[in-house]
């Protein structure tokens, strides 16, 4: 509370808690860079409490929210509902609906998440309300059939693109500008190709914003080439309403696409570049005239496999990570997690009499390469 009054840490008008009531508390770094703190201020009292929105609740909120009657504003235009306790919901039914969502977690099986994501919080509000104003119904009497549901996205979707996505974009992207990135690719099970336009931007209040305008088939009777993939680039901005000449187009060098940006501002991709040129430079053939090095990467690469194929995993206090080679920090992340764990590993395979499988692996050139 003190560095809010002094102004060494700043408190923000964001919703973060779910609750007009309270702003964040946000510290400025040197750098420039903001980082979120775990308390959210009081609007009315000035009142600080702790508040993480992915480990804590928002029931002492709720609390405090409640007992708050500092802004004689907020009391003068409430409202007589607004002098009703909002009904609390017992303890043990708060265990129960608990209980319910373990079980839906299992049966369905989904991720823990789910249950905290906006779509389902959105659908259980829904339900809830259903409840409270028509009382206790067949539940299935109101959950439509996946037929059902699957015929109403496109609905849904075009009714989004009308009244939310277009406004927007000629508010905001065909005004101020933004920028486009697209990308192809094929599908390994059936071969089917896809391409994908995405949008960025920042709207008047500056908040960014990114909207995948589309992911379609392309078509299977094309070829990929720079005219086609044109062609489909531009009937794609062309249905939501995008001005090409107002935004900057960000891809991959692919010889087909630079061929298609031309015509357009055009920034290539620095992760692109960045993964061409580690992926050159990491390849046996690059690498002849440092064989240490070579053997560093090779022998790093086989002690992850074993170590995920073996079990053993679960012996170290944080797991080893896998090359992806097409994601160009995925190297750092492997070297940098043996790194991390080489006494536990070292430790482990000595154990078990399997000390050559580090042979390959020499410590000080981990950390000079890790750096790297």
């Amino acid at each position: 509370m003190r560095k809010i009054r002094d102004g060494i840490l700043k408190t923000v008008e964001k919703d973060a808690s779910k609750n007009a009531h309270f702003d964040v508390v946000k510290d400025v770094n040197t750098d420039g860079t903001v980082t979120i703190l775990p308390y959210v201020a009081c609007r009315h009292c000035k009142k600080v409490l702790g508040y993480d929105k992915v480990k804590g609740g928002t029931s002492h909120l709720r609390r405090h929210a409640d007992a708050c009657c500092c802004s004689t504003s907020q009391v003068a235009t409430r409202g007589i509902a607004g002098y009703f306790k909002s009904p609390s919901v017992p303890s043990s039914v708060k265990s129960d609906i608990t209980v319910k969502c373990v079980e839906f977690i299992c049966k369905d099986i989904r991720p823990f998440k789910t249950v905290a994501g906006a779509g389902f919080v959105q659908l259980a509000q829904a339900f809830v309300n259903i409840g409270a104003k028509y009382g206790q119904i067949a539940i299935n009497d109101v959950i439509p059939h996946p037929t059902t549901v699957s015929r109403k996205v496109s609905e849904v979707a075009n009714n989004l693109k009308e009244t939310v996505v277009k406004p927007d974009i000629q508010a905001c992207l065909n005004k101020w500008g933004g920028a486009v990135t697209t990308d192809m690719w094929t599908e390994s099970y059936t071969q089917t190709s896809y391409i994908t336009v995405t949008v960025h931007y920042i709207t008047d209040k500056w908040v960014l914003v990114e909207r995948v305008l589309t992911t379609r088939e392309f078509s299977p009777d094309l070829r990929h080439t720079g005219e086609n993939i044109n062609k489909a680039v531009c009937d794609i901005l062309a249905e939501f309403e995008v001005d090409a000449n107002k935004v900057v187009f960000v891809t991959d060098r692919g010889a087909n696409v630079l061929a298609v940006m031309r015509e357009w501002k055009h920034i290539s991709c620095c992760d692109h570049m960045i993964n061409t040129v580690l992926t050159h430079l990491f390849n046996n053939d690059s690498l002849d005239d440092c064989p240490r090095v070579r053997s560093l990467l090779t022998g790093a690469k086989e002690l992850v496999r074993f170590f995920k194929k073996s079990g053993l995993m679960k012996h170290l206090s944080s797991s080893l990570k896998q090359e992806v080679s097409t994601r160009w920090n995925t190297m750092f992340y492997l070297l940098d997690s043996i790194q991390r764990n080489f006494d536990e590993i070292e430790h482990i395979l000595r154990t078990r009499g399997e000390g050559y499988r580090l042979a390959a692996i020499d410590k000080v050139l981990l950390n000079d390469v890790v750096t790297f």
